[in-house]
């Protein structure tokens, strides 16, 4: 189909949509199974509106959507109106599909069908679930694809059928009017009710009575935890500006709470605690507020203003930052707080000591470092200026610092205890945050300084560049005076006459929060995805803690991956680090994505042969760091992870081919200091894969050539064992600590040679490898993993009775031996022919067909537990009699032999 036609639906563009070269039909709503599910053929739409539903059972927003579309769907059909909805399934599994169907009266994709499924989401660009894709019949002059399919139900339900694009601007013209013409009694009142309750003896107040005055609409409820933390404060702030006008008198201030609560016994209660007014429980008016204000979450303060126009969504915002300040929380007021902020900001000293904080705090604005923040002294949100601490992101309003002299006891001890930071500089100190502009070379992404005074090593410098744009780098080397600076933004653009070097006298340290799960960044650590910043719950060193040795625990209990051959073959312990070694061209970025996918917990219940299985169970997460990838690969791996739910527990780190080569090597250690939090802080299990160590080694190269040290093998600096220890060896398990880190490295092997000095060294320090052969991908295999060549160390802690199943290591042998077998019956059969082979030999060709085909083999969306793929694993070594299954005692084989499958 042609540009020119995209916006048309041709008498075909259905089938052509939705259609397979083996089926021209959809599922009915009419059963559940879809085995037995009837069909409607997909040329039975024609000159319908069509909607293409993009959901899944496991997202909670996409089942609270569906529960609205459900009501739109039913009511426009019992209108008569030509709309018909196809269900896209995001779903893991078949029956996960089959339960989310029989919630859903419309039309489906079959969930066998991947192909279809995938191409319906390339084509549309579909970034995220729930989505509704609307396209018009062919003879609807506008025709063009809808894709606000989500916005336009949640907005206007029933009202925005056909869903086109002059309708939803006739809607917003519609609203518009509606905002323009908005009066407080048309907001507050309908037909059957002109009042709202109060405490008086009657319990009503007209809303006549209101009209003239500002009004908050308090949107909240008893059973939100954040909702009654906040109502006290509103409370006090309310009773202070209640009293101000009073003294004032001529204005009034009102409060109307419109509940969410879900029962009439806790609306009364929570409504008890409130000096002010309410909508009924349960009135018409609290939906249709709700939806008329777009209200996506409480606590909500909605400001209305006397001339019953709306003067701000965000007065909650507003009484964080000002309190009673904030009336009547016009832009005007809102402005005039802020240059009185800045003005007497004017006379605030530039530093303070800080009761209670060891460090010194620097005055900040947003526009010199500072931004919203929480003050860790009332715990209430911050923004303009503040006393933040440059060390460990402490940061506090300016009415909160309890200032202390340096000379007083409590300044001293403050030194005592903030010992690093010396505020009587010695000779050889270096002086913190004197400017230097003394670049005397540069060399790739190296810079050399001269004449600076008490430089350290990996302290972190701040340059600022001739045009006045700012960069970060880190001291690698100290001679003297001289010192040499790696820009972790590159060195273009930089000279020896108008750039300057500001040293922090710190380390690097990263920002880290429970937050960041579900985030993109850079390979800085820089959001990247268009979401508000990050509220830092600590900064954290990039280099790590030290961990003592003697407190490390032994890596037990598996990760299950729901790849078969990894699981029974090569299980990977909690707390292991295991490589996966492949190849320019191999499918290594696939099965990464596979594995956030689907990797989950294991545990044990009691003795018995079920698992639990942990998927996306609240203390597992993954940290994706990509290195060196392409835009391309990029995308694939955030689609990847948005599409199939898994976002919610991930944190990505991206440094593309185009950025800097130098910050390849912090990005792993900032995303291993964001895991080492999540793991040994907030007790979590995390995944960290890290793609493409072949990048990072290329990087520590380039910075080694720019030393002009003395090369190692290949080109590489001699010290790159160590180097990669120190990233490789911050996987494990602490004592005391419940959480772990579990590391999966990835590096292609230039010209497929395993030799080669990355994964031979890596090799050395990692716990075994997984290893993806081109033979098999060449064979059309999908995972391509060879099972020789691959090894996992720590397998026999992680398996067995009481954290797999009994059998597991006396089947995972066995499969080894056998397909060892076959793979040389297999040599021998291209020498000596068939015919010369034994029946024995015979049986184990056809072991080793079937084990690339069923057992190796298994599709990009095809999720096996452990119990699956053991029993697929006994399934085929049921092709040999009992005798020659040497290495499965006899007990294991009178228990598994017989039988089919586990239930």
């Amino acid at each position: 189909m042609t540009n020119g036609d995209s916006g048309k639906i041709s008498s075909c563009r259905f089938s052509s949509l939705l259609a397979s070269k083996d089926r021209d039909y959809l599922l009915s709503s009419s059963t559940i199974e879809e085995a037995e599910a009837h069909q409607v053929k997909i040329s039975e739409l024609e000159g319908k509106v069509i909607g293409l539903y993009f959901s899944a059972n496991w997202y909670p927003p996409c089942r609270n959507f569906n529960q609205l579309l459900v009501d739109v769907y039913e009511q426009l059909k019992s209108n008569g109106s030509n709309f018909e909805i196809v269900f896209v399934s995001s779903d893991e599994d078949l029956d996960a599909f089959n339960n989310y169907r029989q919630t859903m009266p419309w039309l489906s994709v079959p969930f066998s069908d991947l192909d279809t499924k995938k191409s319906l989401n390339r084509k549309f660009e579909v970034e995220g679930i729930p989505c509704l894709i609307v396209l018009q019949p062919e003879d609807n002059k506008d025709g063009a694809t809808f894709y606000d399919g989500v916005e336009m139900i949640y907005r206007y339900g029933v009202d925005a059928f056909p869903f086109t694009k002059d309708k939803f601007e006739q809607l917003q013209r519609e609203e518009k009017m509606r905002h323009e013409h908005q009066t407080l009694t048309n907001l507050l009142t309908n037909p059957g009710r002109d009042y709202i309750l109060d405490h008086s003896i009657t319990g009503k107040v007209p809303v006549e009575s209101l009209v003239g005055k500002t009004i908050g609409l308090y949107f909240s409820g008893q059973w939100c935890v954040p909702c009654v933390k906040f109502t006290p404060k509103l409370i006090s702030i309310y009773q202070r500006i209640k009293q101000t006008l009073e003294e004032k008198g001529g204005e009034d201030f009102e409060i109307v709470f419109v509940s969410n609560d879900r029962d009439q016994t806790s609306f009364d209660s929570y409504f008890g605690t409130m000096p002010w007014l309410a909508l009924p429980f349960e009135d018409p008016n609290i939906k249709t507020l709700a939806k008329y204000f777009d209200v996506q979450g409480i606590p909500c303060l909605i400001i209305i203003g006397p001339d019953g126009k709306t003067v701000t969504k965000q007065g909650r915002y507003l009484i964080n930052l000002y309190q009673e300040n904030a009336y009547p929380f016009t832009d005007a007021k809102v402005e005039l707080i802020e240059k009185e902020l800045d003005e007497a900001a004017k006379s605030l000293p530039r530093s303070e000591l800080h009761e209670g904080h060891r460090h010194e705090l620097t005055l900040v604005s947003e526009g010199t470092g500072g931004g919203p923040f929480i003050c860790c002294d009332c715990d209430e949100q911050g923004s303009g200026w503040a006393y933040q601490c440059l060390e460990c992101g402490y940061e506090v309003h300016t009415k909160c610092v309890r200032a202390v002299a340096p000379g007083s006891v409590e300044g001293s001890l403050n030194l005592k205890m903030g010992a690093e930071k010396d505020f009587t500089m010695d000779e050889g100190t270096l002086e913190i945050g004197m400017e230097y502009r003394t670049v005397s070379g540069v060399a790739g992404p190296l810079v050399i300084l001269d004449k600076v005074k008490g430089p350290k090593y990996q302290e972190i410098v701040n340059i600022r560049l001739g045009d006045g744009t700012t960069r970060r780098g880190q001291v690698l080397e100290v001679d003297g005076e001289k010192a040499v600076v790696q820009v972790f933004e590159g060195t273009s653009g930089i000279d020896n006459k108008y750039t300057t070097v500001q040293f922090t006298g710190e380390v690097l340290k990263t920002p880290v929060s429970l937050d960041m799960l579900g985030r993109i960044f850079n390979g800085s650590g820089k959001p990247i995805d268009n979401g508000p910043p990050i509220l830092p719950e600590a900064y954290l060193d990039i280099s790590g803690s030290s961990i003592n040795p003697s407190e490390r625990t032994y890596p037990e209990e598996m990760i299950q991956t729901g790849i078969s051959t990894i699981d029974v073959m090569n299980s990977i312990a909690r707390g292991q680090k295991i490589p996966l070694f492949s190849a320019a061209g191999l499918p290594h970025n696939e099965i990464a994505a596979q594995i956030c996918r689907q990797a989950g917990l294991v545990k044990r219940l009691e003795k018995s042969d079920n698992l639990l299985e942990d998927h996306g169970e609240d203390n597992f997460a993954i940290v994706f760091a990509a290195m060196g990838v392409n835009m391309e690969t990029a995308q694939f791996f955030k689609r990847d992870f948005e599409e199939n739910g898994s976002m919610e527990r991930v944190t990505l780190f991206l440094n593309l081919a185009n950025d800097p080569t130098i910050e390849r090597i912090i990005t792993p250690r900032i995303a291993l200091t964001t895991a080492e939090y999540l793991a040994y802080e907030c007790g979590k299990h995390v995944l960290v894969i890290l793609t493409d160590m072949s990048s990072y080694a290329d990087a520590l190269r380039e910075v080694s050539a720019a030393r002009e040290e003395v090369p190692g093998r290949r080109g590489y600096p001699g010290y790159m064992y160590t180097d990669l220890a120190t990233i490789y060896e911050r996987a494990g398990r602490i004592e005391g600590r419940t959480g772990s880190i579990t590391q999966i490295p990835i590096l292609t092997m230039p010209n497929d040679d395993i030799t080669h000095p990355t994964p031979d060294l890596t090799g050395y320090i990692t716990e075994g490898q997984i290893y993806i052969d081109r033979q098999l991908y060449n064979r059309q295999i999908y995972p391509p993993i060879n099972v020789l060549p691959s090894l996992s160390r720590l397998m026999k802690s992680a398996i067995g009775e009481g954290m797999t199943r009994r059998d597991h290591a006396d089947v995972s042998n066995q499969l080894y031996a056998n397909y060892a077998i076959g793979k040389d019956v297999q040599a021998m059969k291209a020498v000596v022919g068939e015919e010369a082979l034994s029946s024995e030999d015979l049986l184990y060709l056809e072991f080793l067909e079937k084990f690339e085909r069923k057992f190796v083999t298994q599709g990009a969306y095809d999720t096996r537990n452990i119990f699956q793929s053991l029993d697929l694993a006994w399934t085929l070594l049921r092709i040999f009699p009992r005798e020659l299954l040497h290495r499965i005692p006899a007990k294991t084989l009178d228990q598994y032999y017989s039988r089919e499958a586990t239930s």
